[in-house]
């Protein structure tokens, strides 16, 4: 059965883009059919994937569709594995119809005061998309990015998306130079066998499990 995981964020610069792309690396490379929906009219993730010569990437397929009609008529007719869905970074703009189909709602989150404001609003339109389709089952869950592994801020932000009544990932992605270059070259990070790579593994499997729940 497809799953779907949704990647959210009322803001731009979060990573959200990044982290699709290398979610969708990391389940192909675990021998799933993967393909990303990319709702943002930048097309930051369609055209990474578009653009990449990847050998994990060039096998998941990419499609811009910003209906939620031909979403959910996508959605039930692949032969997917995983669906990722990137949606814009302006949830104003955004479908919270993307919210209500996920099995997982991943939220971005780095270490700034801003960024829990706007977990803050995903956690809200969550709620009111998932009042709208009662069926939805979604698990909204920050994950932590470009953090300083050890440092009393990623603790203390850790604890107060705690505190706010949000799950938040055991896992997270350090601030890194592989991210931005793998960016720029339009690959993922898995390539490069760095401490970025081991993170996306981690997560990866994370995911699973929530997944599998």
């Amino acid at each position: 059965m497809t799953k779907v995981i949704t990647f959210a964020s009322p803001k731009g610069g979060v990573g959200k883009s990044s982290l699709c792309i290398n979610t969708a690396a990391y389940f192909f490379a675990a021998s799933n059919l993967v393909t990303v929906i990319d709702t943002d009219p930048q097309m930051s993730s369609h055209d990474w994937i578009v653009e990449s010569d990847d050998p994990l990437l060039q096998k998941v397929k990419t499609f811009h569709i910003s209906s939620e009609e031909e979403i959910a008529h996508f959605i039930s007719e692949t032969d997917s594995d995983i669906v990722c869905l990137d949606m814009e970074g302006n949830l104003y703009n955004s479908m919270r119809f993307c919210l209500a189909i996920a099995d997982l709602v991943v939220v971005p989150c780095r270490p700034s005061r801003d960024d829990l404001v706007g977990l803050a609003w995903v956690k809200k339109l969550s709620e009111a998309a998932f009042s709208e389709h009662p069926d939805s089952n979604a698990r909204v869950v920050a994950l932590m990015n470009g953090i300083e592994p050890g440092s009393d801020v990623f603790f203390h932000i850790k604890q107060q998306i705690t505190n706010d009544g949000m799950e938040v990932f055991n896992n997270f992605l350090s601030q890194s130079i592989e991210i931005a270059e793998s960016n720029i070259n339009r690959v993922s990070v898995i390539n490069f066998l760095g401490e970025s790579s081991k993170e996306i593994l981690k997560i990866g499997q994370e995911m699973e499990l929530f997944l599998e729940r």
